[in-house]
């Protein structure tokens, strides 16, 4: 049943907060933006175009943005094309957004899908810096981040002051800290619980998470390790700012930064829920 996305304030909905390996039942990554009645997806892992269904009608998602080109991010750009191959439409889909490099894998498997094209939907290559209008006064700031070539970070500012900064896969870099600077909702990869190159850890995120003022860090992308008690308790022990570990199917708002910052005495008090 698809659930009323009417409301005027922009929310997340986490669609996928694993990664390649199976695991507690969590998909691959896909993260749905939600915004008067609209949606826009932070990559598009296997599943996440499907479930996305569940929260707004597929007709009305205007924007996909895609952080780089691994499987578990964005493979299911081609059942979006499939689906655009199979309904008649009125007017055109989802715009895919990514760098030239991800654009270009991409392209390399829709050509090898017989009845796929990249025709099917609006393209919009990005380069890092660049910044780009979505809907009526929001506004889209890409960054380079040091995951593989062509990986993009994403910052999506709206007109009420909110604004969510999504990394995307990373390791420490000062360009993600750059770009998510102050931004009220920082949606974070913490891949796993010791350090591990070209990932983050809980040490790592917590640092770069500080370091930008983050209002409030959603961590995801969680592998096997990162899914443990032990995992949980680095998070508490390192993390000096409100945080979270999401989970498949949970909404957050995305709020503005409140005009006095309240004691950070909750830190870490939803871990693990």
């Amino acid at each position: 049943m698809v659930q009323s996305a009417s409301r005027q304030d922009p929310r997340l909905v986490v669609l996928g907060s694993g990664t390649g390996v199976p695991v507690g039942g969590r998909r691959p990554a896909g993260h749905l933006v939600l915004y008067a009645g609209r949606g826009l997806l932070l990559d598009l892992g296997p599943g996440a175009w499907h479930a996305a269904s569940r929260y707004v009608r597929f007709q009305r998602i205007d924007y996909v943005l895609l952080s780089h080109p691994h499987l578990d991010h964005c493979l299911d750009t081609l059942t979006l094309l499939f689906t655009m191959s199979l309904v008649p439409r009125q007017r055109p889909g989802p715009t895919v957004m990514a760098s030239r490099e991800t654009l270009r894998q991409v392209e390399h498997w829709v050509r090898s899908t017989p009845g796929l094209s990249m025709d099917l939907v609006p393209i919009r290559p990005l380069n890092a810096g660049e910044r780009v209008s979505l809907w009526d006064g929001v506004e889209l700031t890409t960054g380079a981040v040091a995951h593989v070539a062509g990986s993009l970070a994403y910052r999506i500012d709206f007109p009420d002051g909110a604004s969510l900064t999504y990394s995307g896969d990373t390791t420490w870099c000062l360009t993600l800290v750059q770009l998510a600077y102050r931004t009220t909702v920082l949606l974070l990869e913490c891949a796993h619980r010791h350090p591990s190159s070209p990932h983050l850890w809980p040490e790592s995120a917590a640092v770069l998470a500080r370091w930008a003022e983050a209002e409030q860090t959603l961590l995801t992308h969680f592998y096997p390790d990162a899914l443990t008690p032990a995992f949980r308790q680095q998070c508490r022990r390192f993390f000096s700012t409100p945080f979270v570990l999401t989970r498949d199917g949970a909404t957050y708002p995305i709020r503005s930064r409140p005009t006095a910052i309240e004691p950070s005495s909750r830190v870490g008090e939803q871990v693990g829920r």
